[in-house]
């Protein structure tokens, strides 16, 4: 049996594609090399932000709160939150704002010192 299906993550082929259980396999390579992901489709992560992640991550458990609580306590979803220190979200400044003011530091303090970002390939 075949079905269509529209590729909605992948808007910029703009293409319908028919498959069936053997062309499954083609729709899956197609999307992981025009994105670059990997088959369990994790977000990519750029180190600039996974470096900005730890700063956040040693802030917070500096202070002893758990991710959930500070989560909670600073209006932000779990998930995004975590996300944010695994280097897998790109806060916005207002984010990271509202984060600093939970954590009760500069804004400055979140981010990593730049002779550790000079060293990574941007």
């Amino acid at each position: 049996m075949r079905r269509r299906i529209w590729l909605s993550d992948a808007v910029e082929l703009r293409q319908v594609y028919t498959y069936s259980r053997r062309s499954r396999v083609k729709y899956q390579e197609i999307l992981e090399s025009r994105y670059s992901l990997n088959p369990m489709m994790k977000k990519k992560q750029e180190q600039p932000l996974v470096e900005l992640g730890k700063c956040i991550r040693k802030l917070r458990e500096s202070q002893g709160i758990t991710q959930e609580d500070f989560a909670v306590q600073a209006g932000l979803d779990r998930a995004y939150y975590g996300g944010i220190e695994r280097g897998e979200r790109n806060p916005t400044a207002l984010k990271l704002i509202q984060i600093a003011i939970h954590l009760n530091v500069e804004v400055g303090r979140l981010f990593p010192p730049v002779t550790k970002l000079i060293d990574l390939e941007l």
